[in-house]
């Protein structure tokens, strides 16, 4: 018997979970509804993440919100005793956050772990609620959410990639004035009830001018509000499916016709990101929804349903729409989409595999080492420089003095080399487990919606995990957000068409009020917690910003010092601020505020703590013991002066693990710390001297220029002949600047 819009109504109808109107569940839904629409659009440019910490903010103080009320409705119920059961991805899920939290005990990276366990514990997190408050009406209400989002990304993509700004909008529509005033009134309404401090204000446009779309500029166009254009591709290959689902299933003419525009805006962008791993996925992903179509007999009568004469029409505006807006540049004289697609496939990309596939190679020595429990959630970027040439050499673009991953392109095996093998096979077990989901309700739902929903849903999911097997989609939060929420109405719809009873172990639970009221007063004072974490970061990041900048373009005076530490007294726990403090402190030149050797030392050695095998620091930390050493050795503080000269000796050899880095500095630094034990430790002078000439001339190798280690050669030979007692040659003498020492040395991290 054929499906009627009736029969679908009567049969959707008896099948919906009954459930109590209690107020949790409104406030639940509307909350979980307006921060999907809130994460997709955030963008706060004043702080260093643009388009990551706010929407890891907003993550944060939904679920804190969320379960302070869920504690609050459990403590109002009449009933003590709760069945618990849920289905196996549930337990995939809790077993994931678990053992996230327990590798806090073994991370080689405190600062990342604790900063990448709050957003993971977020993620799962609405997972868990909406699955808790799953309705099939309010998981459209959220894909119209996620819709609006992708609506307004692709509005400012589209922009940026014609290089459209608010002057030239203006210069066309006057009224476009009014436009930028509202968005900038608003964003001074949102600013300055934090207590934003005036030099923050200061470095903001939108506190000088009116502007909208040049809020939003990017370095790497178009990107929407993403950080870059590929993760942007990103984002439209997950979000895609769930906008056609819309144009699928709307009844009404005007929602299908906004789902449409929507959906054929997402195309165009998706182009126009020239993002060749996001394309090859939304392939990927295209042919995994069709080929799940054809294969499966219970969703020809979808086909049959769904893709009418006028869908089909309107899929055939779509495209025709895509191609001549692609084309459209080449008609104005521009270099057409098409035309920068054929660029971009001709162009090589030879050094761009060879890093992706250092970093995979590579993580497999650090899964070797670590299997069972990895180096900690987030600490991929503190641990890969001990491995940046374990099995595949990096190439300089993906590590070298001017570039440090901090994540792999390869969201998978990171998941194996933070988590190790455990942690990984869970990763890909809630994956699997999603897909066999999928299949479950395609062969038991009793109406089509739910099937189709779950399809989309599962290819867009798909979609995104083969873009994370080449880039890395999943370390920054709009896409794992999205992607938790999708997973959390999967499950959701599993339930209520699949196992409506329940699926999975039962647990019968008795828990008293009391226990309900201490669990409301944690999760009050644990919500406090991260909350006042979360807000000493975002200040502490408005000044690190400004000092970044700063550092950026060479200075290294007081205001840049200033700035540094006025960061370091909101929040001390940013690996970014850990960077710039080992950057900044040993180029520090000022002179009206004091800072000894003494101080410097101590804070590289505290920036270098969780970071051991940073060359970036350590080559800073082996010149401050070097200055260190002179300046004791000449108060005639011996022991004291050859305990630093030892300690520049261990920095010098750690360097050697990272040849090309700094070579000239780091020949320096061995050769003087050398030099320096001869002199002070004259029974041993001359092997010293003989190893400190060899390291200075294989220096002055690496950089003829370089003074520094010129004027310690001649210290060398001075000794020598001091020591030796053979005449000094002809033209050698003189002696080294002992405070010239790679005293300004440093690199942006």
């Amino acid at each position: 018997m054929p499906i009627t819009k009736k029969t679908a109504k009567k049969t959707a109808a008896s099948v919906r979970v009954p459930e109590t109107p209690v107020w949790f569940y409104k406030f639940g839904r509307f909350l979980i509804a307006l921060s999907l629409l809130a994460v997709s659009v955030s963008y706060d440019i004043s702080v260093a993440e643009v388009s990551g910490d706010s929407r890891w903010y907003l993550t944060h103080w939904t679920v804190i919100i969320l379960v302070i009320a869920c504690f609050l409705f459990c403590l109002n119920r009449r009933q003590n005793v709760i069945t618990f059961r849920a289905p196996p991805i549930i337990w995939l899920v809790v077993f994931l956050i678990f053992f996230s939290a327990l590798s806090m005990l073994w991370t080689l990276s405190p600062y990342h772990s604790w900063w990448s366990l709050k957003h993971f514990s977020g993620y799962t997190a609405v997972f868990g609620f909406i699955y808790l408050l799953r309705h099939e009406k309010w998981y459209t209400s959220l894909l119209w959410m996620v819709a609006f989002g992708v609506g307004f990304n692709c509005l400012i993509g589209i922009a940026q990639f014609h290089v459209i700004t608010d002057a030239s909008v203006t210069a066309v529509f006057p009224p476009w004035n009014y436009v930028t005033a509202g968005f900038t009134a608003l964003l001074r309404a949102v600013h300055f009830p934090d207590g934003m401090d005036k030099p923050i204000a200061d470095t903001l446009p939108f506190f000088h001018h009116n502007l909208f779309l040049d809020y939003f500029c990017q370095v790497a166009p178009p990107a929407g509000t993403q950080a870059n254009k590929n993760l942007f591709g990103s984002y439209l290959v997950l979000t895609l499916p769930a906008v056609f689902y819309l144009f699928l299933s709307s009844r009404k003419r005007l929602a299908r016709l906004a789902a449409i525009t929507l959906f054929a805006m997402g195309v165009i962008t998706l182009l126009y990101t020239r993002s060749r791993a996001s394309w090859l996925s939304a392939l990927c992903a295209a042919i995994f929804f069709v080929s799940w179509l054809l294969l499966h007999q219970q969703y020809r009568q979808t086909i049959k349903t769904f893709f009418t004469k006028t869908v089909l029409i309107l899929l055939a505006v779509v495209c025709l729409a895509t191609i001549g807006g692609t084309s459209l540049r080449g008609k104005l004289g521009m270099q057409s989409v098409i035309e920068q697609v054929r660029s971009l496939i001709r162009m090589t990309m030879q050094d761009n595999n060879d890093v992706r596939v250092a970093y995979d190679l590579n993580g497999l020595a650090m899964i070797k080492d670590r299997p069972f429990h990895g180096v900690g959630i987030g600490a991929f970027h503190t641990v890969y420089p001990a491995y940046y040439q374990a099995v595949f050499p990096t190439p300089p673009d993906g590590f070298s003095m001017y570039a440090r991953p901090s994540r792999m392109h390869n969201d998978l095996e990171q998941a194996f080399v933070e988590l190790g093998i455990l942690g990984g096979l869970a990763y890909l077990g809630v994956f699997l487990t999603l897909l066999v989901m999928t299949w479950r309700i395609g062969t038991s739902a009793k109406i089509y919606e739910p099937r189709l929903l779950s399809l989309c849903l599962m290819t867009g999911i798909v979609g995104l995990s083969i873009n994370a097997l080449m880039d890395f989609p999943l370390q920054l939060p709009l896409a794992p957000t999205l992607l938790w929420s999708f997973a959390g109405m999967l499950t959701g719809i599993y339930v209520m068409h699949v196992e409506k009873a329940g699926v999975g172990l039962q647990i019968k639970l008795t828990i008293p009020r009391f226990v309900y009221m201490l669990l409301t007063i944690a999760a009050v004072a644990g919500g406090w917690a991260v909350f006042r974490d979360d807000w000493s970061r975002r200040k502490g990041d408005q000044y690190l910003k400004i000092a970044i900048a700063l550092a950026s373009s060479g200075r290294f005076d007081e205001q840049t010092l200033l700035y540094l530490r006025k960061s370091m007294d909101y929040y001390i726990w940013n690996v970014r601020l850990q960077e710039y403090r080992a950057l900044i402190y040993p180029n520090y030149t000022g002179r009206n505020i004091p800072v000894s050797v003494d101080d410097k030392i101590r804070e590289v050695e505290a920036a270098t703590k969780y970071d051991p095998y940073s060359p970036h620091k350590l080559i800073n930390l082996g010149g401050l013991y070097i200055i260190k050493s002179q300046e004791l050795a000449a108060k005639n503080r011996v022991s004291e002066a050859f305990a630093y000269a030892r300690q520049a000796e261990d920095v010098f050899n750690a360097m050697l693990k990272y040849p090309g880095f700094f070579s000239d500095m780091t020949y320096t630094i061995g050769g003087m710390s050398h030099m320096l034990q001869g002199i002070l430790q004259p029974s041993d002078a001359r092997s010293h001297l003989n190893q400190a000439y060899v390291l200075l001339e294989k220096a002055l190798e690496f950089n003829p220029n370089y003074d520094t280690a010129r004027g310690a050669l001649k210290q060398t030979q001075t000794a020598l002949t001091h020591f030796t007692g053979q005449p000094v040659p002809d033209g050698v003498g003189g002696t080294a600047p002992t405070n010239a020492l790679l005293r300004n040395v440093g690199i942006i991290p």
